[in-house]
Formats: C-alpha cells, sequence, structure tokens
C-alpha cells in the first residue's frame, strides 16, 4: 500500500502512505430527495428554535424595564396578567415542546451535517483500530486494541426494536438514520461494533480485504484474530 487509490467504490479512498498506517475514508451515500427533505427541515427547525428563544431575552429586557419603572405600570400589570393566566401554555411551550424539539432537530441536524460535510475514517495501525464518524461539531471516535479485536466482517445490521426509555428512543432514532449502524461487524471485548454506513456487500468486503491485508503485513503478535 504504498500510493493512494480509490477502491471499486468512488465513495471510498485508501490511503497506505504512512508507514504503519492504513487510512480508509468512506464517504456518505447521498440521495438528493432526502437531502433536500432535510434542508427543509433543518431550516424551519432553525426559525422554530429562534423563534422560541427569542421570547427569553424579550421577557428578561420586559421585566427590568418594569422594575425601573421604564414602562407604564398599567402596561406591566396588564402583561403580567396575561403571563399569569396563561401559564399552562407556557409551560407545555418552554417546559415541553421547545426541549423535545431541539433534542430531536439536533439529531436531525447531524444527519444533515453528515450528508454535507460528514465522513467515516477507518485508520489502522499495528496496535490500534479506530472508527472516527467526522461530522462538524460532532466528532465521534473509537479506538480499539488490535489484540482484542476478531472477526473483522460484512454482516448488515437488521433494524433495531424501539426501547420504551427516552435513550432507547434516542438510539433508536439515531440508527434508524444511519448512525450505530453499518455493513461491517468486528467483534471487541464480547460485544459487537459496527461502521461503514450503508456500504453495498462489494463495498463493505472490498474495506474488509484491505484491512486484513494491511494487518497480515504487520507483527504476527499485535494482529487481531479473523476468527
Amino acid at each position: 500500500m504504498g500510493k493512494s487509490e480509490t477502491t471499486q467504490s468512488d465513495r471510498i479512498r485508501t490511503n497506505g502512505n504512512t508507514p504503519g498506517q492504513l487510512e480508509v475514508t468512506i464517504a456518505p451515500i447521498r440521495y438528493v430527495s432526502f437531502f433536500i427533505a432535510l434542508s427543509i427541515f433543518v431550516i424551519f427547525w432553525s426559525i422554530g428554535v429562534l423563534a422560541a428563544l427569542s421570547w427569553i431575552p424579550a421577557l428578561i429586557i420586559f421585566f427590568l424595564l418594569c422594575q425601573q419603572s421604564q414602562l407604564p405600570h398599567e402596561h406591566c400589570t396588564q402583561v403580567l396578567s396575561k403571563l399569569a393566566s396563561d401559564w399552562p401554555m407556557l409551560l407545555l411551550t418552554f417546559g415541553i415542546w421547545v426541549p423535545v424539539w431541539c433534542l430531536v432537530g439536533t439529531v436531525i441536524v447531524r444527519v444533515w451535517l453528515y450528508y454535507i460535510w460528514g465522513r467515516e475514517r477507518v485508520v489502522a495501525t499495528p496496535h490500534c483500530l479506530s472508527i472516527e464518524l467526522v461530522i462538524p461539531w460532532f466528532h465521534q471516535v473509537r479506538r480499539f486494541n488490535i489484540m482484542e479485536l476478531s472477526n473483522l466482517r460484512f454482516s448488515p445490521e437488521p433494524l433495531p426494536v424501539q426501547s420504551r426509555n427516552l435513550y432507547g428512543s434516542w438510539k433508536f432514532l439515531e440508527t434508524m438514520l444511519g448512525f450505530d449502524r453499518g455493513s461491517i461487524a468486528v467483534e471487541y471485548l464480547k460485544e459487537t461494533y459496527r461502521f461503514g454506513i450503508a456500504l453495498s456487500e462489494a463495498e463493505a468486503l472490498s474495506v474488509v480485504s484491505t484491512i486484513d491485508e494491511f494487518l497480515e503485513k504487520v507483527d504476527e503478535k499485535s494482529r487481531y484474530s479473523k476468527q
């Protein structure tokens, strides 16, 4: 692996220029219609968040002006009475709707950023395999000791069963959107980890073969077990 090369897929690039290191970069698969839908959602999500959050500084300024008698007392009293009578709606908006809207939107924005600038970066050395999900502001890295790795293989994951708790629902949404899924699986400390989002069988086998070939050239004591 003495040069950079493109594998059989334009999504996958390998680089073996650095001695003792192999780098495999996997670009996202892009569907134009899905990207347009995500972009529309991100625009409306941003408008909704800004509109909701703009009430907070507005209310703070209003209270300060009333406290300093910069506004007519009757006007302050009228507004405060209105707010007091509308507290259930305020609680629903700022206590439930805004947090949920921000939470769900953050996941969608993460996917949107992945579609534009994201990539998976797999780096293999004689002692470590690192898998990076490179997304602006959402960088995620997992590192594995080669000696504890085994059974790198093509193994597409079936769709998960939705969990009933909040954390499980968040992970279910991320999984359905592509993260924590992949066509390549590897065993590490009795757990299965995946990468290679939406790779076809041919693409996944190409990546597995490339990593295997690299590891076969390094010290046998530091290489992971294929089985």
